[in-house]
């Protein structure tokens, strides 16, 4: 409890309104805390942070200018702040206190941003955030380690990787530069975006380049793979893309965590794409396996939302799989990224789906558009063949004494 408070302003810096978060270390003879705090991108704004007059901190940050308040001022702003409800317009670190200033956007920015977190388990001022720094800053700077032994897989593995926004590309090739093992690497890309052609090349020589229309997002260009034979040789195959969905009334960085934690459940963890694929091969009625975190519907994500506007388009691809869908079979990785056995994607392959897909010109709302359907028609496609669905959290059920995510898996 603080009664006589020391009040720092926190303000980012110019060059962090483009930061998923801004950052700051603050240390004490006896406390160290790292805070993490979600940046709204707007101008004039920041966070007012409250510790006790009676202890001293050094700070550290890159993105944070840290300045001391007048002790009166200081008083006032925590009386203010004290009358401020709500579990999601602060954060605690300890008896500290970290209030968001600026506009009323800004603040409802901050509180979403907080509320968004602490849904997914994920909270700011937890335990469990600082862990996982790949979830918050992605692999831009940092190409997981490796034993610089290759290990051996009698399996065939490609992974497919849909490239829209070229500056993902350096965090995708750094995480798939860490993985031990031989794979096969397929890259679409779409016309505004084969400037980064030479790039990928460089850092994977052997990678197949595709130049797609840019239809169906990157869904589309997935299917004219599947549909032309070029995956067939394969047993397992790992589907990515640069994922951002920068939507309205949305914190622009959700897509950011969203897009990393679903590398991390499927390439990023240590060891998690081996014990994957060893899962692929001692189970054969696996037929998919993808992040438990964005498995839907589930208690962050409902029936309701998880469907959205796609009933119909979903419908008329399950009767064409010759499946009569209900509600209560929907269930599907969100975001599209997955493993997933070759064989478990006849059922879809045979519709020719990519004929469906529209230009993304066209399409003007984030759901009810036909690679949202297709989105959640994979799974179908999975049950139709006969295969079983699994699921990975390297995450949320990850502690200090279990280190090894288990592979959960679904019976028909």
């Amino acid at each position: 409890m603080i009664f006589f408070p020391t009040v720092y302003r926190l303000i980012p810096h110019s060059k962090s309104q483009d930061c998923s978060l801004c950052d700051l270390q603050m240390i004490s003879s006896k406390e160290k805390f790292i805070l993490y705090l979600p940046c709204s991108g707007h101008d004039n704004t920041g966070y007012w942070l409250f510790t006790s007059f009676f202890k001293k901190w050094n700070f550290h940050s890159n993105n944070l200018i840290v300045q001391r308040i007048d002790f009166f001022l200081g008083c006032f702003l925590w009386v203010w702040h004290w009358f401020t409800l709500g579990r999601h317009k602060k954060l605690c670190y300890g008896d500290n206190r970290v209030y968001a200033y600026g506009s009323k956007k800004a603040k409802r920015y901050f509180s979403k941003s907080n509320a968004h977190m602490r849904k997914r388990g994920l909270d700011f001022d937890g335990q469990k955030i600082g862990r996982f720094p790949r979830l918050l800053y992605g692999w831009n700077d940092f190409i997981p380690e490796k034993t610089g032994v290759s290990v051996a897989i009698k399996a065939r593995v490609s992974i497919v990787v849909h490239l829209y926004y070229i500056d993902l590309w350096q965090e995708i090739s750094n995480l798939l530069s860490g993985l031990e093992f031989s794979f096969d690497l397929y890259v679409t890309l779409v016309q505004g975006s084969i400037s980064i052609q030479e790039e990928i090349l460089q850092r994977f020589p052997d990678a197949r380049i595709h130049v797609v229309d840019n239809y169906g997002r990157d869904i589309g260009p997935f299917l004219v793979l599947l549909e032309t034979g070029q995956l067939d040789s394969y047993d397992y195959i790992c589907k990515i893309h640069g994922k951002k969905s920068q939507r309205k009334n949305h914190p622009w960085w959700e897509g950011d965590l969203w897009r990393r934690w679903l590398f991390f459940d499927l390439l990023g963890a240590p060891g998690i794409a081996l014990k994957i694929i060893d899962t692929f091969d001692r189970y054969k009625q696996i037929g998919m396996i993808g992040s438990r975190a964005y498995r839907y519907p589930n208690r962050y994500f409902g029936k309701k939302h998880s469907l959205g506007n796609n009933h119909a388009s979903i419908c008329s691809i399950a009767s064409r799989m010759g499946i009569a869908f209900k509600d209560q079979n929907l269930d599907f990785f969100a975001g599209t990224m997955f493993w997933i056995r070759r064989e478990a994607l006849d059922p879809m392959i045979l519709l020719e789906l990519s004929k469906d897909c529209v230009p993304e010109a066209q399409i003007d709302n984030f759901d009810g558009g036909c690679e949202h359907a297709i989105e959640r028609c994979f799974s179908l496609s999975v049950t139709r063949a006969g295969f079983n669905i699994g699921d990975v959290d390297c995450v949320l059920e990850e502690s200090i004494d279990r280190t090894d995510p288990q592979i959960s898996i679904s019976t028909l």
